[in-house]
């Protein structure tokens, strides 16, 4: 009783949707805790559709987005704390400040679920099986339905910051993991949301609910395995093998004249004896061979330092390699680019960064006073490096890889995507292994293998399954062989994008809205 009794003011309090929130970020990466999610998405659907009236639904929807990113952004503060002595005041409002902008589109699932309860049933609140099933189903489907919505909303507002969603909570290591992501290569992982909302609640709602929630679970599960052990058919394309160099330099050190030099001839060694060891190993296996160094690397302008290019291509011993570098135009503007120094050492290829880090590289204009001293120009978008030896490539930079289908040129298909980070900002905290988590999805979703380059690490190489090829640790000095495999035909997501999880979600909540309205006009 005395456990009842705590549920209930809990359900009835702003500390009981916050700690709910809180409880079910920790389902995500980096900690997995899966088991957490039912009982907190169930503690929101619940509190929603008892709430006394609409403005409380909205309320306790917006104080659990604000447990949940709170908790899951936590990491933001590492950042401030490199800066300190300029930045000290934003170091308490960091995380509740970003969360502040994005927690009050969790209450539209909540807003959506109240719906077929917006007029007073009378049935027992603290009884879960004797709702009216039409409505608790309508409910569900339009609380379900609305979640992927939410996140696709999240992708464009506020410049757009679609950090981990819920569906990445299925990345889980290993073969499960593996499994559980097929999926997304037709659905994405607004869809893995959709199905794992839906799941989560469903058992709440009596024994026939958790009897379909358990066959639905198990067709899930079969459609991942099927396609995990037969996978589709490969593209005729040959991938080069990447060498990862990660150097691990702390953020304190990247832009100070004296590291930068002693940084790239660590850079030079790490190649050098990375390319070595991986030509003795591709004498087993003879493949093009490209250096993968990441974001920031070149602590100078690649583009207009010569010798340091024909250094490079010495270094690589007559392979590409990739680096990380700013540069700038005639202009002045300042650019965060990924630039290819070909075999002769020259600088073949430039892309541009096209998404910024809000408030790390540019300033939303949502702010009337200036924050950042210094301010990045972005770049035009996706495209594809086509070149002998090369492959054919997407790259990216940092942030670009967490917006689901906008990774790769569906025209111009690559045949791997590599992406250049430098986390070294948020230490060992969970947002490097998050970010590393999108790049695993990315690569199943477009069924394309994925490089993550990062500074500090980790750095990790994935197939177009979501397999781990190749990993560094956070932290170490090294380099690693990645030997990449061939491509996937491209894959239904790859495709039509977004379009399927939004459909998909769309006819939930009509099926929910129509269930409602039966209810109505039936004497139920």
């Amino acid at each position: 009783m005395a456990d009842k009794a705590f549920l209930k003011r809990a359900e009835k309090s702003w500390w009981g949707f916050l700690a709910a929130g809180a409880l079910g970020a920790l389902s995500l990466p980096p900690w997995y805790g899966l088991i957490f999610l039912p009982f907190s998405l169930f503690f929101l659907w619940h509190g929603a559709v008892h709430a006394p009236n609409w403005k409380k639904t909205l309320w306790w929807g917006f104080l659990y987005g604000m447990g949940w990113h709170v908790t899951d952004l936590y990491w933001l503060t590492d950042a401030i704390l490199t800066r300190v002595e300029d930045f000290w005041w934003a170091v308490p409002i960091a995380a509740p400040g970003v969360s502040l902008l994005i927690a009050p589109l969790m209450a539209l699932p909540a807003l959506a679920a109240r719906l077929p309860f917006s007029k007073k049933i009378h049935i027992a609140e603290e009884n879960v099986p004797k709702f009216k099933q039409k409505a608790a189903i309508a409910s569900l489907l339009l609380f379900a339905g609305m979640w992927p919505l939410s996140d696709l909303i999240r992708t464009y507002i506020f410049t757009g910051f679609p950090w981990n969603p819920p569906g990445s909570a299925l990345a889980f290591p290993g073969l499960i993991g593996n499994i559980c992501l097929q999926p997304a290569s037709w659905i994405g992982v607004d869809g893995l949301t959709f199905f794992l909302v839906l799941f989560c609640v469903a058992p709440f709602l009596g024994r026939k609910s958790l009897l379909w929630t358990l066959v639905g679970v198990l067709l899930y599960l079969s459609f991942g395995s099927v396609r995990y052990y037969f996978p589709p058919k490969e593209a005729n394309i040959q991938n080069p093998n990447v060498l990862m160099v990660q150097n691990s330099v702390a953020e304190t050190e990247i832009f100070t004249h004296r590291s930068g030099l002693e940084r790239f001839k660590t850079y030079l060694d790490l190649t050098r004896g990375g390319v070595a060891k991986a030509l003795n190993t591709q004498e087993i296996m003879p493949k093009p061979l490209v250096v993968a160094w990441p974001e920031s690397a070149f602590p100078f302008l690649l583009d207009e330092t010569e010798q340091a290019q024909e250094m490079m291509a010495q270094a690589a011993q007559g392979h590409w390699i990739i680096s990380g570098s700013l540069r700038e135009d005639s202009a002045g503007r300042i650019y965060n680019t990924a630039q290819a120094i070909s075999p002769e050492g020259e600088d073949k290829f430039i892309y541009a960064k096209s998404r910024l880090v809000p408030f790390g590289e540019y300033q939303p204009g949502i702010i009337p006073f200036n924050v950042l001293p210094d301010q990045l120009t972005p770049g035009n978008g996706v495209t594809t490096w086509s070149a002998k030896d090369l492959g054919s490539v997407s790259p990216l930079v940092c942030y670009e890889m967490i917006f689901p289908g906008r990774v790769a040129s569906l025209k111009n298909r690559p045949g791997w995507i590599l992406t250049i980070s430098n986390d070294a900002w948020y230490s060992n905290s969970a947002g490097p292994w998050q970010h590393m988590t999108a790049g695993r999805l990315r690569s199943v979703e477009e069924g394309l293998p994925l490089v993550f380059v990062n500074n500090f690490g980790p750095s990790v190489a994935y197939s177009p399954q979501g397999k781990e090829i190749s990993k560094i640790g956070w932290g170490e000095i090294t380099s690693q062989l990645a030997p990449l495999p061939a491509p996937f035909e491209p894959t239904f997501f790859a495709k039509f994008g977004r379009l399927i999880a939004v459909l998909m979600s769309i006819f939930s909540c009509l099926v929910g809205i129509g269930l409602c309205f039966y209810k109505r006009g039936s004497s139920v």
